[in-house]
């Protein structure tokens, strides 16, 4: 009996004292619940040798109850291990309720039995051997039991092989050690239980976790179990605050992040692994292009997502391996549309009045040189209007630089009214605004002229005061050798129309001075 016996103490004190040893480790994530996986094996160990040295049924009744009650617990801190190992540590915490219920029920029904019987049907003494074994007849809800405990291991198992897949060579070492330890018991244990070991008396698995626990012993000595934690490959992809979408050398999605899936509005990765850039990205041909054209490239990306534009920064490089051999595409998405609309706003501000919010002289003049560029080139005709409000020395010496300001608002708001889209309005300086009008023939620039100043003067500054404008307007000549020869006519129209009080003036034709003074 002592060489049966003496192995499961031996496991008891390899398990337990490999508890005690991981404690040096204990701020690592995963240690304190890989400790009282151990603990409860040593325990189970502990009790399974107390069932074979005791005499009776009844004691043995009892020990093998304690250890049940260690077995069913056990699986519960093993997945957590692996959980927190491989990053999962909030999956298991949101689960940790729901994956009790089972071992809870477990272990209510292990101590019940005597009651109903449905863990445990029979139990009955193997004198056949060397000293009595007790040999048991499992009910229903043994295999519940059963089922839901490899379930577990299996799922751990699982989560271990996804890291190792993911894992570099320098830290393989750490997730192998981990599956290796927990398949050595977890094999032998199936085969007894299914009895695919034919007259096998014994249970050999706890004598097992004294291998497995040398095994993981080694591991936190050479592979460094837990000195280097591995951090899993979701991890990091999804840390990556860029999206990131590799292809591989048949142009399929293979892998993508968090941040991809956002860009995109994609909910899941599911259905889009696997399957062809053209397929996924049709709805953004920018980026169906970007890809078609398979070379290394940097670039902007304009996407529309839920009726907005981001401007994204992107970069397609090309993966290949240490022969040259194409592997595939990697894109990055770098999101660049904060940087973007600041940029804009600042150029905005800087072609923009912050009184009346138009156009600024240096819009306005880049307006009338690229104007002027364009007739020259394919003989269009456009014109200027100059206007000038009457009244507003006036009305700033009676109401206050206050009202003077709110003025000048209500003069560009009756302006920007009035204007096509494709005409620029400037306010040129002091009371003073532009309105420059492409594709506008003289009788055309007179009409418009005619409807600014009628708009000005629904502007009403005070109960009995309107504003009132004069314009001048000039039209562009074949010969004008400059943008400022234009400038110059409608200028000297203004100041014409202002001096003679004569409400509108077209320069250089004085016979068609309208006078539309009120």
């Amino acid at each position: 009996m002592v060489l049966f016996v003496l192995p499961l103490f031996i496991s008891a004190i390899i398990t337990g004292g490999l508890a005690w040893y991981s404690g040096s480790y204990h701020c690592v994530p995963g240690v304190r619940e890989f400790r009282l996986s151990l603990l409860i094996t040593s325990i189970w160990s502990l009790f399974y040798a107390f069932e074979l040295l005791l005499p009776t049924v009844t004691t043995k009744l009892v020990a093998s109850s304690l250890g049940f009650t260690a077995v069913a617990a056990l699986p519960v801190p093993w997945l957590a291990t692996v959980m927190k190992f491989t990053g999962r540590g909030n999956q298991f915490k949101r689960y940790f309720p729901f994956i009790l219920i089972i071992p809870v029920f477990t272990i209510a029904a292990v101590w019940s039995n005597p009651l109903h019987h449905l863990f445990i049907q029979r139990v009955s003494l193997d004198v056949n051997d060397l000293f009595p074994i007790m040999k048991e007849q499992y009910g229903p809800l043994f295999w519940v039991h059963t089922s839901y405990t490899y379930f577990l291991y299996v799922l751990a198992a699982g989560f271990l092989v996804r890291l190792l897949a993911h894992s570099s060579r320098r830290y393989i070492g750490q997730p192998l050690t981990m599956l290796i330890g927990m398949l050595i018991p977890l094999v032998w244990n199936v085969m007894y239980v299914t009895d695919i070991l034919p007259n096998q008396r014994l249970d050999l698995t706890p004598y097992l976790y004294s291998i497995s626990g040398i095994f993981l012993l080694l591991g936190l000595v050479y592979a460094r179990l837990f000195d280097i934690l591995p951090v899993a490959r979701d991890v990091v992809m999804d840390a990556i605050c860029d999206a990131v979408i590799v292809l591989d050398f048949q142009n399929r999605v293979v892998d993508l992040n968090f941040a991809a899936r956002k860009v995109f509005g994609w909910p899941s990765e599911t259905q889009l692994i696997s399957q062809p850039f053209k397929k996924i990205f049709a709805p953004w041909p920018a980026v169906m292009e970007l890809l078609g054209s398979q070379r290394p490239q940097r670039t902007e990306l304009v996407l529309e997502r839920d009726q907005e534009l981001f401007y994204y920064q992107a970069t397609l490089s090309l993966l290949n391996d240490s022969q040259g051999n194409s592997l595939g595409m990697l894109l990055m998405l770098h999101d660049n549309t904060d940087s973007k609309l600041m940029e804009q706003d600042l150029r905005r501000l800087t072609v923009t009045d912050p009184l009346t919010e138009l156009g600024n002289r240096r819009k306005f003049f880049n307006a009338l040189d690229s104007e002027f560029t364009r007739a020259k080139r394919y003989h269009h005709v456009y014109s200027l209007v100059m206007l000038d409000l009457d009244n507003y020395k006036s009305i700033n010496d009676r109401y206050t630089h206050l009202v003077g300001d709110e003025a000048l608002r209500m003069a560009a708001n009756a302006m920007r009214r009035t204007v096509r889209k494709t005409d620029t309005v400037a306010r040129y300086g002091g009371d003073e605004f532009v309105a420059l009008l492409p594709n506008t023939q003289e009788e055309g620039a007179l009409q418009l002229a005619q409807r600014l100043r009628d708009a000005i003067h629904d502007c009403q500054v005070s109960e009995n005061e309107h504003l009132t404008a004069s314009l001048g307007v000039a039209v562009y000549w074949p010969e004008d050798q400059g943008s400022e020869d234009l400038l110059a006519r409608a200028d000297l129209a203004l100041y014409q129309a202002k001096e003679e009080m004569l409400g509108i003036v077209l320069a250089e034709k004085h016979s068609q001075i309208m006078d539309a003074a009120r």
